[in-house]
């Protein structure tokens, strides 16, 4: 473990760095970020560190604005300044050697997984979002934990005291925390998140209500998750509600982050004598800007044939019936050492009644070029392998 500080906005960021023992080329990594008042010492973040380091994963826990060893004063913390310190040491990680900066997964807990979301719709780029107990609802939570007296007091004074239980002393936020609060709206704002996402909120949290959760649960697009645990408080403290805390984290980072290699199908739209290019949006976890073909996840169990047909109509918005299936390819090995990912992937050669197009998110661009105008320099590697397959070129 060593510890490392990252420097922007004029002010220094704190946090333990650590390594897995048999070190590897990209390996995947997460950030934990702790709640308001915590710090990256809490709880059982030093035991879930540890248990990620175990499994391959290069781990950084961070200090936020005004507190631990971070600059800043806790009277000062804002959600923007943790939106803030989530962006530079994501931006960190992704750049530490032996990191793969694809597989990079972000996890907050209470405030700091409110910051983990907002900061990843202001380009973290984690790959996933792990949210232990977030606030989920920042317009609920602002007006059930403020009556109007208190704001009114607070703005009057400046600030705002109230004394914590489990650090056994007063604490004061300065009046600019609420004002800069209520700028945020996270159900808004996860309608835009295209991540996998994993939630873990107890019933008994009366910090922050498990509704909260519901309500951005709903909110998020898939894959998504949401893991209920009965009776655990904001702190999932007791050994047990610790242990399922731990477990469900682990089989999440496993799945999303750990696994490097991934089934998908592989769509070449052709028009006459021109075929369908489409520009990766900076929403996409590989590969943003390079102009591409339609591509999608298989999930397991799913027909190649038929998922194909859904993968085009939601990137494209073209039906089914203006399709005409031209080739089937066979599964082909995709190695893309760069970013240490494999696909196997099955490739299907279509020709298309129509030109019109409806992007989705993840693209931000589409032309219809001849073979001998594809941007193949532009372009992800493995295209031209695709198109060969398919007897393209």
């Amino acid at each position: 473990m060593s510890l490392v500080e990252i420097r922007h906005h004029g002010r220094v960021i704190r946090g333990d760095l650590q390594y897995p023992r048999k070190r590897t080329r990209l390996m995947p990594a997460m950030l934990l970020v702790h709640g308001r008042a915590a710090l990256r010492s809490y709880y059982w973040f030093p035991t879930l560190a540890k248990r990620l380091q175990a499994r391959g994963l290069v781990v950084l826990s961070i200090d936020l604005f005004g507190h631990g060893q971070s600059d800043g004063q806790f009277a000062n913390l804002t959600y923007t300044k943790a939106i803030q310190d989530v962006l530079a040491a994501a931006k960190f990680l992704q750049l530490c050697r032996g990191v793969n900066p694809g597989s990079v997964g972000g996890l907050g807990y209470s405030l700091g997984g409110t910051a983990v979301l907002l900061a990843q719709r202001r380009g973290a780029a984690f790959k996933g979002l792990l949210l232990i107990a977030p606030v989920g609802d920042t317009r609920y939570h602002v007006r059930a934990s403020y009556s109007p007296g208190v704001v009114r007091a607070w703005r009057k004074e400046g600030t705002h005291s109230w004394y914590d239980k489990r650090l056994g002393k007063s604490l004061v936020a300065n009046f600019s925390y609420y004002q800069d609060y209520r700028h945020y709206d996270t159900l808004r704002e996860a309608r835009d998140i295209h991540q996998p996402v994993l939630i873990i909120h107890g019933t008994g949290d009366a910090a922050i209500p498990l509704i909260e959760s519901r309500r951005l649960f709903k909110a998020l697009n898939e894959p998504k998750r949401l893991i209920v645990v009965p009776g655990a408080r904001h702190s999932f403290r007791p050994p047990r509600q610790r242990q399922r805390l731990l477990h469900e984290m682990l089989k999440w980072t496993e799945t999303y982050l750990a696994n490097r290699t991934s089934r998908s199908v592989v769509a070449v739209l052709r028009h006459s004598d021109r075929y369908l290019i489409l520009k990766r949006s900076t929403l996409v976890g590989y590969y943003r800007g390079a102009w591409g073909i339609i591509a999608g996840h298989l999930p397991a169990g799913a027909d190649p044939r038929q998922h194909v047909y859904h993968e085009i109509l939601e990137e494209t918005g073209i039906p089914r019936s203006k399709l005409k299936l031209i080739k089937a390819a066979r599964f082909v090995r995709l190695e893309h050492p760069d970013i240490g990912k494999t696909w196997i992937s099955k490739p299907f050669l279509f020709e298309s009644r129509t030109i019109k197009v409806k992007l989705d998110w993840e693209h931000t661009a589409y032309r219809w070029v001849r073979l001998e105008k594809f941007p193949f320099k532009q372009s992800y590697p493995a295209i031209a392998r695709q198109l060969k397959v398919l007897g393209v070129r």
